[in-house]
C-alpha cells in the first residue's frame, strides 16, 4: 500500500477502488464525518491497515467528473486548519501501520495537503 503515497493526490482517494462491504463493516471502517478535507485519504490509510491483500486492475468501470463549484474547488477561511486536522488523523492511522507505509508517508507528508 505504500506505493499509493507516491502520488497521493491521485491515489489516496476513495474513488477508483472497490471495497467489500463485509470487510468494511467487520473492521468498522467508515468515513470520519468530523473531517472536512482529505477524509478519503484518512479512510484509505485505515483501510490499508486492515487489509491483508489488494488487487490492482486497469479495468475502467465508471466515469468520474468534477463540478466547477465543488467543495474541493472553493476557498474557505478555515481550509488550512481543516487540512491540518486531516493530516493529524492520517498520521495517527500511519502510526499503526508498518515501516514501509510510515516511511512513504513521512517522505510525502507535505503532498497529502
Amino acid at each position: 500500500g505504500a506505493w499509493l503515497l507516491s502520488v497521493p493526490t491521485l491515489r489516496m482517494t476513495a474513488w477508483a477502488k472497490f471495497y467489500r462491504r463485509d470487510f468494511l463493516l467487520s473492521n468498522r471502517l467508515f468515513f470520519d464525518e468530523a473531517l472536512a478535507r482529505s477524509e478519503d485519504s484518512e479512510f484509505l490509510l485505515r483501510v490499508l491497515n486492515c487489509c491483508r491483500s489488494l488487487l490492482i486492475s486497469d479495468l475502467v468501470v465508471y466515469h468520474y467528473s468534477q463540478k466547477p463549484l465543488s467543495v474541493m474547488r472553493t476557498a474557505s477561511p478555515g481550509i488550512a486548519v481543516e487540512y491540518l486536522s486531516a493530516m493529524r488523523r492520517a498520521a495517527d492511522a500511519v502510526a499503526e501501520s508498518g515501516p514501509a507505509m510510515q516511511a512513504a508517508f513521512h517522505s510525502r507528508r507535505v503532498l497529502l495537503a
